[in-house]
């Protein structure tokens, strides 16, 4: 992972590599104890054009978020109808004590003619933790210029922060994007890719 003020490796030298306990996430903790990095796997998570994820350098003090795949050109985002999207959220929660993996289900109702979306998340769980129905996150967002943008706020408004989104594949048949929130001495940040439903 390279950003534009750290590097961080995590490989088969210095990592342990498990599944999340829904088993859409990878997770690569380092040995040494110093992060991890989750990502979705785009094949257990449906995904076809995308995939998300988070990651903690301990040492280093910093975190982040990515989505990444096939954006939909501009041009091809819908402009009129409405559509459910539904897949996974992931990322990294971190408080006084220590960091965890979170994981969750995602899921977007966007109005195209609107250009607005509603974003939520359920069933919430961190992988030491156990399950974390506080954490669940939701908010709203505008969409502009083929993105997405907005602010949401965990269930019971102890952290808040933004969200954002793009369109993947054609015709936007899937959107994913990163999420970053902060409050109570806890910060959590991580990616979510969802997928239009029939």
């Amino acid at each position: 992972m390279k950003t534009a003020t750290t590097t961080k490796t995590w490989d088969h030298t210095n990592s342990e590599l498990a599944y999340s306990q829904n088993g859409k996430l990878v997770i690569a903790s380092a040995e040494d104890d110093s992060g991890s990095i989750g990502f979705a796997d785009p094949e257990k998570n449906g995904f076809a054009y995308q995939t998300y994820g988070g990651w903690v350098d301990e040492k280093g003090g910093r975190l982040g978020a990515f989505s990444l795949g096939s954006e939909t050109a501009k041009a091809d985002v819908p402009t009129s109808s409405t559509a459910t999207f539904k897949g996974t959220a992931g990322g990294i929660y971190v408080d006084t004590v220590g960091y965890d993996v979170m994981s969750a289900d995602a899921a977007l109702d966007v109005d195209f003619g609107d250009n607005t979306a509603r974003f939520r998340t359920n069933n919430t769980r961190l992988e030491a933790g156990g399950t974390a129905a506080n954490l669940d996150m939701s908010g709203k967002l505008d969409i502009a210029a083929g993105g997405l943008s907005g602010n949401i706020a965990t269930a019971d408004q102890s952290m808040s922060g933004t969200v954002d989104g793009r369109f993947y594949g054609s015709g936007a048949q899937e959107v994913g994007g990163t999420f970053d929130l902060k409050g109570n001495n806890a910060t959590m940040v991580g990616g979510y890719g969802t997928v239009k439903q029939p």
